[in-house]
């Protein structure tokens, strides 16, 4: 099987997921980063597409299909991470532009050959329903044999933040309202009937610009029940979507991450630190112990360095593209997961992770003086002993002080015996215009792109050259030369 195109490292397949997967070799790449085309929402104008199958259980059941070719490439040690967003049951009956296929395309794209309208009665769904397809794939994925280890909440916009709002598409929920009722006119469409001219705009025709008017006075705005010259709307209402998942999937229990690569700033080092008391002493502490609910470490083995884990609710806003890609996710959301998920170096033998070598250093002196210590870094204030026999408020502190020190990686070594250094490969089984590809690079990885489309696939080979060769994508000679 030749690629599309291949450079550094780096290749592009064009073809069917499907018959593309199995001519790749058996646990070849360390991780699979992919964002695959959401179930109703686009026509991407390619046969044997997946998106567009009549029901989302066939949707699920061709997915599960993919990834099971995917666990056949990946490492066994490896992780998959998916992006997937959800939809709604929208409307059956009329204007073609309002159902799933429909959605953000203009109408010269709305048109989808040979496609039959699913009737979502059958499936227990109701026009208007939330589909929940994320959880169907994340749960239909468990059960095929993968682990579910992380859903995490990409939040594109959040509400009730001074810090952050985000960006995210307008939706039409505006709820129940009187509004001043308005014609329209098209003074250079070819018919007068409101009949043909929906016709025309569904088909693309040029209709020219309306022009809206106030109503000279109808049946809706005069009825007598509300405000003259209003009209009442009955929209429907619901917080705008502002979020999709990023499912995290490992092939078996014993996977590789690198956690140290992804560890961020503690936003408050002394409610952290208050945390801590539980594992050096305190009433709830010993209570807990004796009842043997849990059995906490002995005083002093806990540490803390002013760091913390990322949580699973990611704040990434989107990134705008001139590229004609309808669903392109940003660098940003991958550079955490790459980090997370590709080793350092990956072994040139057997393709082991090397792991990194972590030290744990003097005192943070910093973080001691954030949560109140003395300029020595230690605690001498009074505290009031217990009733039970638990330590002292003051021997808390002074413990979680003391366990807080610096901590660094020193290197990384190979996991296996062998000592060969290559650089990981990155998958991704729908990979557009090579987002995950670019940023995969630029984190030191190579790449495997599978795509259907060659438009799509030109696009990504000019993206992965700029990032190879350092030569703009508008400069093609330059980067055949540099490439010879």
């Amino acid at each position: 099987m030749q690629p599309y195109w291949s450079a550094d490292g780096c290749e592009l397949y064009t073809g069917d997921v499907l018959e593309v997967l199995p001519g790749l070799p058996e646990r070849s790449v360390q991780c699979a980063i992919t964002s695959p085309p959401y179930w109703g929402l686009r026509d991407y104008g390619e046969e044997g597409q997946i998106g567009l199958e009549e029901t989302p259980e066939k949707y699920i059941e061709r997915m599960v299909e993919v990834f099971r070719g995917v666990r056949r490439v990946l490492r066994d040690d490896g992780t998959v991470w998916v992006n997937v967003g959800d939809g709604y049951a929208g409307h059956w009956g009329g204007d073609y532009a309002h159902t799933p296929w429909g959605q953000d395309r203009s109408p010269d794209e709305t048109t989808v050959p040979n496609k039959e309208t699913p009737d979502f009665k059958q499936h227990a769904f109701k026009p208007k329903d939330l589909l929940g397809i994320p959880w169907k794939l994340a749960f239909a994925l468990r059960a095929d044999g993968w682990y579910l280890r992380s859903a995490i909440v990409w939040a594109k916009g959040v509400s009730f933040c001074d810090s952050y709002s985000g960006s995210v598409m307008p939706e039409s929920v505006n709820g129940w309202r009187w509004e001043r009722c308005k014609t329209r006119t098209w003074p250079d469409a070819d018919t007068d009937s409101n009949e043909e001219l929906r016709r025309d705009r569904q088909n693309g025709r040029d209709c020219g610009e309306p022009e809206v008017e106030p109503c000279p006075g109808c049946e809706k705005c005069c009825d007598g029940h509300g405000p003259d010259g209003y009209v009442l709307r009955r929209g429907s209402w619901r917080p705008t979507s502002a979020h999709e998942y990023v499912f995290m999937l490992a092939k078996s229990a014993r996977y590789f991450c690198d956690a140290e690569a992804v560890r961020e700033p503690s936003g408050d080092p002394e409610g952290t630190a208050k945390r801590y008391e539980s594992s050096f002493g305190g009433e709830k502490n010993e209570a807990l112990n004796d009842s043997g609910l849990r059995q906490t470490k002995p005083e002093g083995e806990r540490t803390w360095d002013g760091g913390r884990n990322p949580r699973d609710v990611w704040t990434i806003g989107t990134s705008g593209t001139s590229r004609a890609h309808y669903a392109a996710y940003p660098e940003a959301l991958m550079k955490p997961i790459l980090q997370a998920a590709t080793p350092k170096h990956a072994c040139g033998v057997c393709g082991a992770p090397w792991a990194p070598v972590v030290t744990e250093g003097g005192p943070d002196m910093d973080h001691r003086k954030k949560c109140g210590s003395d300029r020595s870094g230690g605690y001498h204030g009074e505290g009031k002993v217990g009733p039970t026999r638990g330590q002292s408020a003051r021997d808390v502190k002074k413990n979680i002080l003391r366990g807080m020190n610096t901590r660094r990686v020193e290197r990384h070594h190979p996991t296996c015996e062998h000592d060969q250094k290559a650089r990981p490969v990155v998958l991704d089984p729908f990979s557009g215009t090579a987002t995950t590809g670019v940023a995969a690079v630029k984190q030191g990885c190579r790449h495997i792109g599978v795509d259907l489309s060659d438009e799509y696939n030109e696009m990504a080979k000019n993206r992965l050259r700029e990032v190879i060769t350092g030569v703009p994508e508008d400069e093609p000679e330059q980067c055949a030369l540099w490439m010879e």
